[in-house]
């Protein structure tokens, strides 16, 4: 839908447009709200994608653009934002897939309760996704306590295997000294939590932070900005939406860094088909 503003009620969230004569009203979500009220005034040009409710009243769903028109400008276009995505990650040299499992409270637990990393599995690879390098271990935690049955349950995991395996913290930390000095590379997560699982680690273990939140790319956002996801995607959603292998979801950190590289690896081809419509349509 593209249409001229009439006016705005900033406190209720509507954007009204004319329609045969007609205003309609288009309902911004707080958080669609929170992004492009700032930037939107009576007389400016929207692209919006809506879900209609009833006749005279629609749900915006996605901006695609904003255009001020007195004087011309182009404030938002959601392709020209797709298009600087794919530039910056067509310019990295080398990945390092990364994904955490963590410990986790009894289930009688209450109040705060500090998660730490148990297990982490990593993939190093270069501009192509060739593989070149990857690692997995368990790790004790500070104090090396047993495993919740919550945890062993979520990571079908005895406390038999985890002791004959786990290593010391320091395996990590050194393990990804290591990769950063030898091919500076983006560490690409899913989502928030792996990172900040990993700075709450050099806490706990008194260490020198060795990443910045720069030095991350967290793919779950880059899928929510792509699409505009209302919602979080699951890893496994995420793999399914490229792939038909009906696989199920392992828990292990590994395994799920390796489906974090296929999805960026499939997100980046999805890009590039993107860029040539762009190119062929403008």
């Amino acid at each position: 839908m593209r249409a001229i503003i009439y006016s705005i009620d900033y406190e209720k969230r509507y954007v009204y447009i004319r329609e045969n004569r007609r205003l309609i009203r288009l309902l911004l979500s707080h958080k669609i709200a929170s992004i492009f009220l700032p930037i939107l005034n009576s007389g400016m040009l929207i692209d919006v994608d809506t879900k209609r409710v009833h006749r005279y009243l629609h749900k915006v769903k996605t901006f695609k653009q904003v255009i001020s028109l007195k004087p011309y400008r182009m404030l938002y276009d959601i392709d020209m934002l797709r298009l600087d995505m794919q530039a910056f990650m067509e310019d990295i040299k080398h990945f390092v897939f990364l994904d955490f499992e963590m410990s986790m409270p009894s289930y009688k637990h209450k109040g705060y309760f500090q998660s730490e990393i148990i297990q982490f599995g990593l993939v190093v690879t270069d501009h192509m996704f060739t593989p070149l390098y990857e690692s997995s271990h368990y790790l004790y935690d500070q104090h090396k306590h047993p495993l919740t049955e919550r945890t062993k349950k979520f990571l079908k995991l005895d406390q038999e295997t985890y002791d004959q395996q786990a290593m010391p913290y320091a395996l990590l930390y050194e393990t990804m000294d290591y990769i950063k000095k030898t091919y500076q590379p983006k560490w690409v997560v899913w989502g928030k939590n792996d990172i900040q699982v990993l700075k709450d680690s050099f806490n706990i273990h008194q260490k020198s932070p060795l990443l910045e939140t720069t030095d991350f790319i967290d793919m779950l956002k880059l899928h929510k900005d792509y699409y505009h996801l209302k919602d979080d995607l699951g890893l496994l959603k995420a793999y399914q939406m490229y792939y038909k292998d009906t696989i199920s979801q392992s828990h292990d950190a590994l395994d799920d860094a390796k489906m974090t590289m296929h999805i960026t690896k499939a997100f980046m081809k999805l890009m590039q088909a993107h860029r040539r419509y762009l190119w062929n349509t403008y």
